[in-house]
């Protein structure tokens, strides 16, 4: 049984989902790309780098009333607009709550069929960098 998605998530996926054209959800991806938080100039170092992405990715994590507070930055306007999903979608959540949640989600969009094969493995790779930040947070450790 697939998990409910969290209502920032939801209303995400729901406003792909109202158009058809290739064009309008990419412009709606690169708007919500625009209201990620960004990371912090000292926090943009190797260890918060997104291995696996052909665009440059950083990501980092803190807890923030127990729960996860993620911001980021990606060099390319459609990976921040993937970026938005996750860091948008899924802060708020506690460290439990999202390490059950899989990134199967992205296929309810629809626009994963329109992405090329190394974005679709740089979106699971954020996930992933994502999910040990968590893991760590979790386990009392710093993200």
């Amino acid at each position: 049984m697939a998990l409910a998605l969290p209502p920032a998530l939801k209303a995400m996926v729901d406003e792909l989902n109202t158009v058809d054209d290739l064009t309008d959800k990419y412009e709606i991806l690169i708007e919500l790309g625009a209201k990620v938080p960004d990371i912090p100039a000292e926090d943009k170092v190797p260890a918060n780098l997104v291995h696996g992405c052909q665009s440059v990715v950083h990501i980092a994590a803190s807890l923030q009333d127990g729960k996860l507070a993620f911001r980021g930055h990606a060099d390319a306007m459609v990976v921040n607009g993937l970026l938005a999903l996750l860091v948008l979608g899924l802060s708020g959540l506690r460290p439990e709550e999202f390490l059950v949640f899989p990134p199967d989600f992205i296929k309810e969009t629809g626009i994963i069929k329109t992405l090329t094969p190394s974005r679709v493995n740089g979106f699971y790779n954020i996930h992933h960098r994502m999910h040990l930040l968590a893991e760590g947070l979790k386990n009392g450790g710093a993200a």
